[in-house]
C-alpha cells in the first residue's frame, strides 16, 4: 500500500531512496526543489499534492496544521542522526500500514514518535 509523503529538509534525503524502495512516494527538497522554503510554504504544497509531512520541527508544523481545517498527517520525529531516524520513520511506516489496514487515515492526526520508539497519535484540529 502506497503511502505519500513530504521528508522535511531536516531529515537526511538519503531517507527517500529507502521509503521509494518500499513503494511509497516521497518528496524532498533536496531532490524534489524547495530548499528553504518557509514551513507555511512547505505545508500549502503538502496539502495541495495530499503529503503526509515527516519532520524534525514539530514547534512549528504543529502550530500550522492546527490552523487548518483538514490536513493530510504530521510526523514528529525526534532529532537524532540518520541511523536512529532510520529506524523511527520505519516504525512510523508500519503505524500508517496499520491504520490504514483498519480503515484509518492519517487526516488531521499527528504522531509523535519517541527516541525510544513510543508513538502516540492524536487529533488536530478534531473533526466535527
Amino acid at each position: 500500500m502506497q503511502l505519500r509523503f513530504f521528508l522535511d529538509e531536516c531529515l537526511s534525503h538519503r531517507l527517500v531512496d529507502e521509503l521509494t524502495v518500499q513503494g511509497h512516494y516521497v518528496i524532498h527538497p533536496v531532490r524534489h526543489g524547495g530548499v528553504g522554503q518557509k514551513d507555511h510554504t512547505v505545508l500549502q504544497r503538502c496539502l495541495a499534492d495530499n503529503l503526509i509531512i515527516v519532520t524534525e520541527n514539530g514547534i512549528d508544523f504543529r502550530k500550522l496544521v492546527g490552523q487548518q481545517e483538514l490536513h493530510p498527517g504530521l510526523i514528529v520525529l525526534p532529532n537524532l542522526p540518520l541511523h536512529h531516524a532510520r529506524r523511527l520513520i520505519a516504525l512510523a511506516v508500519r503505524q500508517v500500514q496499520a491504520m490504514r489496514a483498519n480503515g484509518q487515515s492519517m487526516m488531521n492526526q499527528i504522531m509523535e514518535v519517541t527516541q525510544a520508539g513510543d508513538v502516540s497519535i492524536r487529533e488536530i484540529p478534531p473533526l466535527a
